[in-house]
């Protein structure tokens, strides 16, 4: 009761001392003003005049102290009477929670300020722009509680305010014509207060509404703030509790309603404190028998002391997961994924379960990754490259070795562009992620051809969407390098178009001087130029369809040889003699020692190497020089060479020069014809006599090509 005394001197200490002052000094001037006049008119003798001067002292200090006892009393009774309705409120609001505090409250407001209405209200609505009240008691009674929208009312100017209170002491209905509640019940004056949470936020108002002005405000507004903060309080529990009620029975409705079995369990006893439909019928107890269990029931006997010892563990609040063995009523143990969380339950300490039946998914599984271990081991066994990557974010999930031994081990969790493409940074352009699925299912196998940037080989792709093991759709690519085919492809157009072109110049000159001698009449020496032109084209042409025939049996492995030792200068004199009258602007020399040892070989298909290697010489020694033809014993082998001074060979097309149809691309070469065979040829020839050939160059300096052939086993 101090505490609310002190409360009320606060605002009216400073005033009740004021009157009784004010009192006393009007009482008093008058007394000493009236009696001292009436002394002087009435009495003459001044003896007589002071004993009565003495007389009215005490007189007026009898008189004065009555006065102020009254003033004092009435004003101490006035407060007295204000406390007990204070404390009158207090105790009947601080035994009341909820709705009865409210409503307590709004009652004993009405009576202590006299106030013809007094309402407490929630804020509601999206934006809270409504006043849904609490409690509303009205000209002695409780009324129903209302809702109503804040625009155009006082109870928005409380809402929108600094924490201050809104007054209106008069003309209330008057300021707010757009609220018809306020018009509707003749309301004069307005108080209203928010109430606001710890956070400083509006939840609601307070508001006190008379049909007349306001007679005190102080007072009013004193019993406003002092029961304010107390509303606000209660609101803001009202508003927890009717939350915690709401998270409850949500938690309740998922906890009955998930289709998994969850329970409770007492941490300490490991008893059963709650369970679910879906635990009831999964397991087949009914919830009595799950209540008469504790938790090591229902695990196998070798489980428990993983039990006991993970329960030893548990920090409150700390959730766990893992896989257990459950055993159902009918004896079947089941493998179960658990997820759980510590909690307090009924003020004890208990553990929330969530156990999921994966037995026929661990199964599944383990048959999935058996056949994918099968699968895996088969793909590992290609010759080409097999990957499955992510069809969202690119990521590889699967390489097999082939594929890792071309593009590196380290590919888990890169990107496919990344790992599979030189330098991406970003998908391809050619993906096709988006020509293998349709409305989520796969569509049939995309095949197409790639040249790698990374290692420039061709390979035909076959993409297909596949369903990886958990369930979503990936890209799956098996790659075969086809890089030889597409050479084969490009050899065989070569051939086609040299064969053609070489092929079609001795037949455009013999048919050119055929129908020039059939359409003139020429004398026999003219004829027999013409005739012996036509001859060696037609040799020409015989030759080139040899060569291509030779070197067609050569890599089928289709031509027989007669091997024998042979001596390999006579086999050189008799190219070199075919040669000798060729060209006027070249000089033929050999070289070959006479003791050289018998070479292992077939002397016709020698004799055709060496042939085109010295024709090859000539050709390309377009201005003449010397050639050379030499044989020596090197590393017990005899090693022929022919040597020209022509135009040479650039260092990087050493490598394909006995490639077929290969020719080296520039302009000094492309003026001299040929299909080239002819080193393709001895290559092959070469190559079946177990043999080795090469070449060394330099361009404007001429080349040296060199044959390698076994002594033959005699000699050694």
């Amino acid at each position: 009761m101090k505490k609310h005394s002190s409360v009320l001197s606060k605002n009216y200490g400073a005033l009740i001392p004021l009157k009784i002052a004010l009192v006393y000094a009007v009482v008093a001037g008058l007394w000493v003003l009236l009696s001292d006049e009436a002394l002087n008119l009435l009495i003459k003798d001044p003896a007589t005049i002071t004993r009565l001067s003495i007389i009215k002292g005490w007189l007026f200090t009898v008189v004065t102290a009555i006065l102020l006892y009254l003033l004092v009393y009435r004003y101490m009774s006035a407060l007295q009477r204000k406390d007990d309705k204070l404390f009158e409120i207090v105790q009947g609001v601080s035994a009341a929670t909820g709705e009865a505090f409210f409503q307590s409250l709004v009652r004993k407001l009405s009576e202590l300020l006299n106030a013809d209405y007094v309402l407490v209200g929630n804020l509601t609505g999206e934006g809270m722009t409504k006043v849904k009240t609490i409690a509303v008691f009205g000209k002695g009674s409780p009324r129903e509680n209302i809702e109503y929208d804040l625009a155009g009312t006082p109870c928005a100017d409380v809402v929108s305010g600094e924490g201050k209170m809104c007054f209106h002491p008069s003309g209330a209905a008057a300021q707010f014509p757009q609220d018809h509640l306020l018009v509707g019940m003749g309301v004069e004056s307005y108080m209203g207060t928010p109430l606001r949470d710890v956070d400083g936020h509006v939840m609601g108002i307070m508001a006190i509404l008379n049909c007349r002005p306001f007679e005190s405000r102080d007072e009013a507004e004193a019993m406003f703030r002092i029961f304010a903060v107390r509303a606000a309080a209660e609101l803001e529990r009202k508003h927890r509790v009717d939350d915690l009620k709401a998270a409850e029975a949500r938690y309740r409705l998922l906890f009955e309603s998930n289709p998994h079995p969850m329970w409770v369990y007492d941490l300490e006893s490991l008893a059963f404190l709650a369970v679910n439909d879906a635990a009831v019928i999964h397991y087949g107890y009914s919830r009595e028998e799950f209540f008469a269990m504790t938790i090591k029931d229902i695990r196998p006997v070798e489980d428990i002391p993983r039990l006991l010892d993970s329960i030893s563990r548990v920090s409150p609040g700390f959730g766990q997961s893992g896989y257990w063995l459950h055993r159902k009523k009918d004896g079947m143990v089941i493998d179960v994924e658990i997820t759980s969380h510590t909690l307090s339950f009924d003020g004890k300490a208990a553990k929330l379960v969530l156990a999921n039946d994966v037995t026929e998914r661990l199964r599944a599984e383990t048959a999935l990754l058996t056949q994918f271990s099968q699968i895996s081991t088969i793909f590992d066994s290609l010759n080409a490259i097999v990957y499955v990557a992510d069809m969202e974010d690119y990521r590889l999930l699967y390489m097999n070795k082939y594929a890792a031994s071309i593009f590196g081990s380290d590919w888990q969790d890169k990107f496919c562009y990344e790992v599979l493409q030189e330098g991406r940074t970003k998908p391809c352009d050619f993906c096709t992620n988006d020509r293998l699925v349709q409305d989520g299912e796969p569509l049939p196998p995309c095949i197409w051809e790639l040249q790698n940037a990374r290692s420039g080989r061709w390979y035909q792709c076959t993409d297909k969407a596949i369903r990886w093991v958990n369930g979503q759709l990936v890209r799956m690519e098996i790659a075969v390098d086809i890089t030889e085919h597409k050479d084969m492809e490009r050899l065989k157009d070569e051939m086609v178009s040299a064969v053609s072109h070489e092929m079609r110049t001795p037949l455009t000159a013999i048919l050119g001087f055929t129908e020039f001698m059939l359409e003139h009449k020429l004398p026999r020496q003219e004829q027999e130029t013409y005739l012996g032109t036509m001859q060696r084209e037609a040799m020409r042409l015989n030759d080139l369809i040899g060569n291509f025939l030779d070197l067609q049996r050569l890599s089928a492995r289709n031509h027989s040889f007669a091997f024998m030792p042979l001596e390999i200068g006579a086999v050189l004199k008799e190219a070199v003699d075919l040669f000798q009258s060729t060209s006027q602007k070249h000089r033929l020399i050999t070289d070959c020692p006479a003791d050289l040892p018998k070479v292992r070989g077939d002397s016709r298909q020698l004799y055709h190497a060496i042939t085109n290697l010295i024709s090859n010489a000539i050709k390309y020694s377009p201005n003449g020089g010397t050639v050379t033809i030499a044989a020596r014993l090197k590393g017990g082998m005899v090693v022929v060479s022919v040597s020209d001074e022509g135009i040479g060979i650039p260092a990087e097309e050493l490598e394909r020069i006995f490639e077929k149809f290969y020719r080296v691309d520039n302009t000094d070469r492309r003026t001299i014809g040929g299909t080239g065979l002819g080193l393709s040829l001895v290559r092959e020839i070469v190559h079946t006599h177990q043999g080795k050939v090469w070449v060394e160059s330099e361009p404007g300096k001429g080349s040296s090509f060199f044959i390698a052939l076994p002594v033959a086993e005699k000699e050694l």
